[in-house]
């Protein structure tokens, strides 16, 4: 079954987190740190999906930069 065929939550927090990545250009490390899907069934049954991002540069600078980029898309 391809992406194009599924409902949940992790087709959609995959296709976000390439576009953060894609589109911050970061230097840094931008990751999922946590998936939360309220139907608790996150590959099976859609529902609200939560992501939290894990992101680290190698300078204050740098990761402000990438939130600032982020907020934007």
């Amino acid at each position: 079954m391809g992406p194009e065929n599924r409902a949940d939550g992790l087709v959609w927090t995959s296709v976000a987190l390439e576009q953060i990545i894609l589109e911050t250009g970061s230097s840094g490390d931008i990751s999922v740190g946590a998936i939360n899907v309220e139907s608790s069934a996150i590959n099976k049954i859609p529902g609200l999906t939560r992501t939290k991002l894990r992101i680290s540069a190698a300078t204050n600078e740098e990761l402000q930069e990438t939130l600032s980029n982020i907020e934007q898309i």
